[in-house]
This record gives structure tokens, C-alpha cells and sequence, in this order.
């Protein structure tokens, strides 16, 4: 409602405008207008006066009697108002009353003007939800529309202004697209390459005037290639002609070949493509691009492992949609042969020398029948410094269950010589070789005479006389522990000694001793008494000290002597705390 007036002195012309019924699908609204007096006092007058009421361009015009006291309805009336096209209307409303009268004090005509904002009637068509739908599905909407005006509606995939069909749908406030299998393969083309998309519904109304959309997810369900069917088969006939079967594998020796023919391909649906197979088993992983027109075929090698594997075969799609297929294959297990062997000289001297040869070859039992047994043991030699070997010579031997055990070889090699020698097993799959060497002949204890020596193993025994003139015990600092929480190191001095005299050394470093932990070592005294231990002999006569305070280490032998070994460990002011 709106009001608008003229005042002279207590004299008011109003004049009151209401809004009284809006038609949405018409697009309009009907309002009623009312032009009053107030006249508090008396008015003398009894002459027609003349009026004017404008509503939004529609005048009404009149005369009217003004005497007397109280308020009174001058004029009434209504207009129908249409919006404009958006729903939206703003009216013009104005009055003029002719008064010409003195009523304290002359007044000729009151008059006013103003405006009044009709109500918003909605005009656009608005979709309020829809459906997230797979491929299989009709996509549904609700929406609205308030000015009932025909509607078009149409879907789109992954919005690129590409709309793939639509419908004129009746205003009935939702809508299911029934679509055609033909409409299903156009939405689905749209994604080849993935299996999900943005679906966009619009609406359009009043000859496309409005415009609305929301967006949904549409998916590709069931979509996995179709693909039912490969072959496999051992093609390593060296095994097959053993096990009698290509569809069983030997472990470490089959070679294992999957193909897809031409009849079996993979077949893509729903508007994909063909993409690739990749075949698997055991740690074996391998891919192919499809081919329309040729076998595809995996040469998967050796597998590594026994018992029951599976052999998988997955078909992919250009979506990554995938179909698998597999085989369960026995793989049945096997070693090569292997061989244990020892090969001694005589009293480890002579010539004479025995090689003992046994080991365990795989059994293999297929249909319960064994399949693999040794065929041969062959052994050959040969200097260690000649690169030619000599021929192969066969070993007797027997066979208990999985065991082989041969007859000892004696063979004669120049026991001035190192050889080399390999023996080798063959059983019906595959062969093995192990080798080994024999030394030069050595006895275990033999006099020189040349030399005026003994020798045990080889090794020259050393004479007391030998040790005190010719081996040099002294070793350089090193560290062998922790004391107190700093390095332990120890030196070994091997010290020179006159007879009946005090011996006075400096030890090396010793300026940054700190505790002298031991300090041990031997003697040499003259006969009758040997090498003696120093620190059993702690006396006037033989003894051994340190003086930190002088850095000097002392040995002293009044019996006699000329030599002493003396171990002493120490830690050192200088170091650092070692960190437990």
C-alpha cells in the first residue's frame, strides 16, 4: 500500500493505493485507489470543486461538494497493472483537488505525487534437483515454473556448449529423459577414456528467453571389456620330450608362451577401445598393445617357483576398464643335480690321489611314473697352469631313490704339481659341475738338509736362539679399550739390555700420559734362569717402573741379561671423554 497527501491548515486530500491481486502466469496485478478529505472543522462552502487522480497513466477526473466537517471518500477506483517482462513494475501515482476557499487563509488547490513498487512476479523457469545417473539410468529433474510458459530441455556432457539432444516437457514440475539406446551410445562417445563425466541439465523457457542448469555426475557401469579365453603351453621341447606335456612347467628350465588368438580378442563395449593385455605369474609381468589383427603372444620365460601358480591375463580398455582371465599351472620342482666331492693325495703327499663323488639329483614324477634319473658322472683334470683340460672320464656309480653314490677315482698326479679338477652330473633335464684343486705333495714333517732345518706343515720351526736374535716383538701405539671413559692404548717395546746395569728409556708420547693401567713384560736373564716374567721379580735385582714424573721408563737385571719385552697401557691427558 501507498499513501500520499496535501495539507492547508487542518484541511488533508490523501490519496491511499493498494495492490490487490497479482496473476503470475498473466504476468499482472490489479490495485485500488481511494481519494479522501479530512476536515476536522466546518467548511462553508457548497460549490462544486473539481479533482484529478492519476494511477500509473490512468486518470480519473470529477467534482465534489467540500462544505461540511468529518472526513469523506472524494472518489475510488482500480486499473489493472502489467509488469514489465522481467516481473518487475514500479507505478506513478498523483492527485490535484480544487479547493478556492478562505479557511484561515486562502487555499487555491492541494495536490501530490509518488511512486509504488508492485510485487516481483517470477517469470524464469528454474530447475530445483536432479539426479546423478550411469548409463543405464534416465536422468530425471525437478524444476519450477512459475509463468507457466512451454519449456525446452536438454542434456549435456562435460559442458562444452555441445548439447547432445532435447525435449519439449510439459509444465508439470519434473521430468524423466527416456532415452534411446541410440541417445545412451552418443552420451557414452563423449568418454571414451574415462568413466565418469559431468552431466549438465538446462531448461529453457519463453522461447529461450530463461535459461537454468545444475550439474550431476554421469557413469559408465558394467563396462569391462569382454575377453573369455588364452592358451599357454611349454615350448622348450628339451623339457616336454622329458614330461610328456606342454601344459606342465618345470621349474627353472620350462619356457612358458601364452597366446590370444585372433578369435579370442578382447572385445571393448559401451563406446571404448581396445587398449592392451598385460599377462602375469610369479614375479613375471608383462604388456602388449592390442591387436585387431594378429595373435598376441607373451614369451613369459623360466618360472622360478614350483607348485600350483596362476597364470593371469587381463584385458584393458581405453576407460582402464579390465576383464581377467587365468589358469592354474602345475609347475613341478627341480634343482640340478648336486654334487659333493673330495679329492686328497695319498698321506696329503704322494701322487696317489682319491676323489670321492656323491650327491642328490630331482626327482620327477609325472603320472606316477619317475621322469628324470642321472644319465652319467664324468670327471677330467689338469695342471694349474695349463688352460687345457684333459678328456672327460666316466665314474661308476649306483642310484637310491634321489641319491647318487660313486665308486672312489684314483688318479696319479705328480706330487710336484697343483691341479685342478671338475666333475660333472647329467640327468635326463640339465647337468651340473663343480670343481676343485689339489696342492703341491706336502708331508707333515720332514727335516732339510740343505738347510739344517724342520718343518712341520710346511713351516719352518724356530729355534729359542732364532726368537731372541731375529724377531722384533715391539708394536706401535694402539688403542684396545676404555678406562675411565677415555681410549686405552698399548705399546710393546722390545728393549735392549746390558748386564748388572739399570736401563733407562724414554717412552715415546709418554708427555701426555695420564694412568699407567699395566705394566708387565720378560726378561731374558742368563742361564740358568731364561726368559723370566718382570713382574714376578719384584726385587733389588730385577725389576721394571715408570716415573710419570720423569717419563722414564726403567728395567734393571743385576743377574745378568740382554733383553726385555715390556707391555705397558696407558690413557692420555689430551683425550676427550668418550660418550657412553
Amino acid at each position: 500500500m501507498a499513501s500520499i497527501s496535501a495539507s492547508h491548515s487542518n484541511i488533508s486530500i490523501v490519496l491511499d493505493v493498494s495492490e490487490t491481486y497479482v496473476n503470475v502466469p498473466e504476468n499482472y496485478s490489479d490495485v485500488s485507489w481511494t481519494l479522501r478529505m479530512v476536515r476536522p472543522y466546518q467548511i462553508y462552502s457548497s460549490a462544486s470543486k473539481s479533482y484529478s487522480v492519476n494511477i500509473n497513466g490512468n486518470v480519473t477526473s470529477g467534482t465534489v461538494t467540500v462544505g461540511g466537517v468529518g472526513d469523506f471518500n472524494i472518489a475510488t477506483g482500480a486499473h489493472r497493472i502489467y509488469h514489465d517482462g522481467n516481473g518487475t513494475k514500479t507505478i506513478g501515482i498523483s492527485f490535484s483537488q480544487e479547493l478556492k476557499l478562505n479557511y484561515n487563509g486562502w487555499v487555491d488547490t492541494l495536490s501530490a505525487s509518488g511512486s509504488m513498487t508492485l510485487s516481483n512476479i517470477p517469470r524464469q523457469a528454474t530447475i530445483t534437483g536432479a539426479n546423478n545417473v550411469n548409463d543405464e539410468q534416465n536422468p530425471s529433474m525437478t524444476f519450477s515454473n512459475p509463468a507457466g510458459y512451454d519449456m525446452w530441455a536438454e542434456l549435456e556432457i562435460n559442458p562444452n556448449n555441445t548439447h547432445l539432444f532435447g525435449r519439449v516437457i510439459p509444465n508439470t514440475g519434473s521430468y524423466t529423459f527416456e532415452l534411446t539406446e541410440q541417445e545412451r551410445e552418443i552420451m557414452r562417445s563423449y568418454i571414451p577414456n574415462s568413466n565418469s563425466a559431468t552431466l549438465r541439465y538446462l531448461i529453457y523457457s519463453n522461447n529461450k528467453q530463461w535459461v537454468s542448469y545444475i550439474d550431476k555426475t554421469y557413469t559408465i557401469v558394467n563396462g569391462n571389456p569382454e575377453f573369455e579365453n588364452f592358451t599357454y603351453q611349454d615350448t622348450n621341447t628339451d623339457v616336454t620330450n622329458i614330461t610328456g606335456d606342454n601344459q606342465v612347467l618345470v621349474k627353472g628350465l620350462s619356457n612358458l608362451q601364452a597366446t590370444i588368438s585372433v578369435s579370442d580378442k578382447m572385445t571393448a563395449i559401451k563406446e571404448s577401445t581396445e587398449k592392451n593385455y598385460v599377462a602375469s605369474i610369479d614375479t613375471i609381468n608383462q604388456s602388449q598393445n592390442y591387436d585387431d589383427d594378429n595373435d598376441i603372444v607373451f614369451d613369459l620365460g623360466t618360472v622360478n617357483v614350483s607348485g600350483t601358480q596362476r597364470l593371469n591375463v587381463r584385458a584393458y580398455d581405453s576407460r582402464n576398464n579390465s576383464t581377467l582371465v587365468y589358469k592354474d599351472i602345475t609347475v613341478f620342482d627341480y634343482s640340478k643335480p648336486a654334487i659333493n666331492l673330495t679329492a686328497e693325495r695319498l698321506n696329503n703327499f704322494e701322487d696317489q690321489t682319491t676323489l670321492k663323488i656323491n650327491g642328490t639329483f630331482s626327482s620327477l614324477i609325472i603320472d606316477n611314473l619317475e621322469k628324470n634319473t642321472v644319465q652319467s658322472v664324468q670327471y677330467r683334470y689338469k695342471e694349474k697352469d695349463n688352460s687345457t683340460w684333459g678328456n672327460w672320464n666316466n665314474v661308476a656309480f649306483t642310484i637310491n631313490n634321489n641319491e647318487f653314490l660313486c665308486t672312489d677315482v684314483i688318479i696319479v698326479l705328480d706330487n710336484t704339481k697343483e691341479y685342478d679338477i671338475e666333475v660333472k652330473v647329467i640327468d635326463n633335464l640339465s647337468n651340473n659341475s663343480v670343481t676343485t684343486s689339489i696342492d703341491i705333495g706336502k708331508s707333515i714333517f720332514f727335516i732339510s738338509s740343505n738347510l739344517k732345518k724342520c718343518y712341520i706343515n710346511d713351516k719352518r720351526v724356530v729355534t729359542e736362539d732364532e726368537l731372541s736374535v731375529y724377531q722384533d716383538f715391539s708394536s706401535p701405539e694402539t688403542v684396545v679399550g676404555e678406562l675411565f671413559g677415555k681410549p686405552l692404548y698399548r705399546q710393546v717395546l722390545d728393549l735392549p739390555l746390558s748386564q748388572n746395569q739399570t736401563q733407562r728409556f724414554s717412552v715415546p708420547n709418554s708427555n701426555t700420559f695420564e694412568v699407567i693401567s699395566k705394566l708387565e713384560g720378560t726378561i731374558r736373564i742368563t742361564a740358568p734362569h731364561g726368559w723370566l716374567p718382570l713382574t714376578f721379580f719384584n726385587n733389588q735385582y730385577v725389576f721394571c717402573f715408570f716415573n710419570i714424573g720423569s717419563n722414564l721408563l726403567e728395567v734393571k737385571s743385576d743377574w745378568g741379561g740382554n733383553r726385555a719385552i715390556v707391555i705397558i697401557e696407558y690413557t692420555k691427558t689430551t683425550d676427550n671423554v668418550v660418550s657412553l
